[in-house]
């Protein structure tokens, strides 16, 4: 507002009348601060850990309670964060596709990529298979791993194992959007029998 606009010097000497007060208070939750660190046990620990194990600290010696705050707050802007560089990423962008659309998907890794390269181009209308995208299943379990906590952080289940066979699981089977969902068990990659389970 018009009305409560100030020059710079106004601000300066603002600033420097409210100084000390500001140093003092900064120092005090410092003290604070290196205290409670000594003792904070984070049960889950996101990436840069250290630095959110100081902002946890930091935020509980301005106030009880703030710690979870500060960690809820961080952890939503990692998910943004991670969210942003889907769209750039052709990978994480199919498992998200196939998790939204379907809920539940379980496989083989060559059934997972077969699947991926028919799901880019409704993606990417009009693109062809983008550079750097996995071409064999071992490297497309390789990238997978990879993304895990990416995965985790935007609330998509994936579980890569083996039981009588090796098998990949996007999302969870409560999710499952329709009855029609392919559940592809025991396929053995080099073999061309193989049973659909509905």
């Amino acid at each position: 507002d018009s009305t409560n606009r100030a020059t710079e010097g106004e601000l300066n000497e603002k600033f420097n009348h409210y100084l000390p007060n500001i140093l003092g208070d900064i120092f005090s939750i410092i003290g604070k601060a290196l205290e409670i660190y000594r003792k904070v046990k984070l049960t889950d620990y996101p990436r840069m850990a250290d630095f959110c194990k100081y902002g946890y600290a930091i935020a509980e010696a301005i106030c009880e309670g703030y710690g979870n705050l500060f960690i809820e707050q961080y952890t939503n802007n990692q998910k943004i964060a991670t969210e942003s560089v889907v769209g750039e990423n052709p990978l994480l962008e199919c498992v998200k596709y196939i998790y939204e659309n379907e809920g539940y998907w379980r496989g083989t890794m060559s059934t997972l990529l077969l699947k991926m390269q028919q799901t880019l181009p409704e993606i990417y209308i009009g693109k062809s298979i983008p550079t750097g995208f996995p071409k064999s299943a071992s490297s497309l379990s390789r990238k997978l791993n990879n993304h895990q906590h990416d995965f985790k952080i935007l609330g998509i289940n994936i579980q890569i194992g083996r039981d009588t066979d090796r098998y990949v699981v996007i999302g969870d089977e409560s999710n499952k959007k329709s009855i029609q969902n392919n559940i592809i068990d025991n396929i053995d990659d080099t073999d061309d029998n193989f049973e659909i389970n509905f």
